[in-house]
C-alpha cells in the first residue's frame, strides 16, 4: 500500500502560483510511489462555486485525518503553519524535504515502522535545528548516520560563555 501524503504550502498570497508548486510538488510524489493529496486544487471547485474561505480550510484539516504524512513546502503560509500542527497533533509524521519523505514511504511500506519512525524524528529534528540553529556556544558534530538520517552530537565550544 502506499502512504497518503498531503501536500501544505502557500495559497493564498499567489493561488495561482501556489497551486502550480503544489501540483508540480504532487506529480514528483506520485511518481515516486506516494500518493499526494493537493488541497491547491480546490482553486477550481472555488471558481466554480465560490463558498468562504473557511469552508475550504475545514475541508483540508478533514483531509488530514485519512493522510499517513504532511509534506510542507517552502514559504510562508500560517494555513499551512495550522495544518503542521494539526498533523503533529494526529501523532503523524511532517517532511520538509523529498528525500526524508522518500525514505520515509518506503520504510513504512516495507513495514519498518521503527525506522519510519527515526526517520520521521530525524527529520523533525534536522528541520528544527535549520530554522534555529545550535544554542549559543556550541558546535554541531557530525557523527554518523542511522536509516541515512544524520546524527548530531553538540559541544561547547572554546571560549564561549555557557
Amino acid at each position: 500500500m502506499k502512504p497518503r501524503v498531503y501536500i501544505a504550502g502557500p495559497y493564498r498570497s499567489d493561488p495561482i502560483q501556489g497551486t502550480a508548486n503544489a501540483i508540480e510538488a504532487g506529480d514528483d510524489l506520485a511518481h515516486l510511489g506516494v500518493i499526494p493529496f493537493v488541497p491547491h486544487l480546490t482553486i477550481v471547485w472555488d471558481a466554480w462555486r465560490q463558498n468562504p474561505e473557511r469552508f475550504y480550510l475545514d475541508l483540508d484539516l478533514d483531509w488530514l485525518e485519512v493522510c499517513d504524512a504532511l509534506y510542507r513546502l517552502p514559504g510562508r503560509s500560517s494555513g499551512s503553519d495550522a495544518e503542521v500542527v494539526r498533523m503533529l497533533e494526529l501523532g503523524r509524521p511532517v517532511f520538509f524535504r523529498v528525500g526524508e519523505l522518500v525514505r520515509w514511504a518506503d520504510a513504512w511500506r516495507a513495514g519498518r515502522e521503527e525506522e519510519a519512525g527515526l526517520i520521521a524524528a530525524a527529520s523533525m529534528l534536522a528541520h528544527a535545528f535549520e530554522e534555529t540553529g545550535p544554542a549559543p556556544g556550541l558546535d554541531r558534530v557530525l557523527m554518523g548516520r542511522a536509516h541515512g538520517a544524520p546524527i548530531y552530537v553538540y559541544r561547547s565550544v572554546a571560549g564561549a560563555a555557557p
